[in-house]
C-alpha cells in the first residue's frame, strides 16, 4: 500500500501537480480514517480485556446494574446474556461491562462442573 501511495505521488510529481496539496490532503485522509476506526480500536480492546481478564465466561450468572442473565456469548461489541425469563439481552462491553462498577458474577457453573466430575469408587 506505501510503494503504490509513494508511486502515486512521484507520477503526480513528474505530471506537474503540487505534491504539498497531495501530501496534505494525504495527512486529513489519515486523520480521517483514524477517527473513523477508534471505535472499532475500543471495541477490541474491551473484547480482549474481557478474554485475558476473564471476569467472566460462558455460563456464568453476572448482573450489571438492573440486567441479570446467563452469558451465552462473548462477542468483540456486545455480550449476550440470557436472561431470567428466557430473552436474550445484548450488553456493550465497553459501556456496561468494562466501565461499570455494580458488576456482580456468580461462579454457580464452575461449582456445578466441579462436582459433576467427581469419581465414584
Amino acid at each position: 500500500m506505501i510503494v503504490w501511495t509513494l508511486g502515486i505521488i512521484f507520477l503526480l510529481d513528474n505530471l506537474g501537480f503540487n505534491l504539498s496539496t497531495v501530501v496534505t490532503g494525504l495527512g486529513i485522509g489519515g486523520v480521517a480514517v483514524a477517527l473513523a476506526s477508534q471505535g472499532v480500536l475500543e471495541d477490541l480492546f474491551s473484547y480482549f480485556a474481557i478474554l485475558f481478564d476473564r471476569p467472566f465466561e460462558i455460563g456464568h450468572s453476572i448482573g450489571i446494574g438492573d440486567l441479570v442473565g446467563t452469558v451465552k456469548h462473548i462477542g468483540t461489541k456486545t455480550t449476550r446474556l440470557q436472561s431470567i425469563g428466557g430473552g436474550e439481552l445484548a450488553i456493550s462491553n465497553i459501556a456496561d461491562i468494562t466501565n461499570s462498577s455494580e458488576m456482580s458474577i456468580s461462579c454457580e457453573r464452575l461449582l456445578s462442573d466441579k462436582s459433576s466430575h467427581k469419581t465414584h469408587r
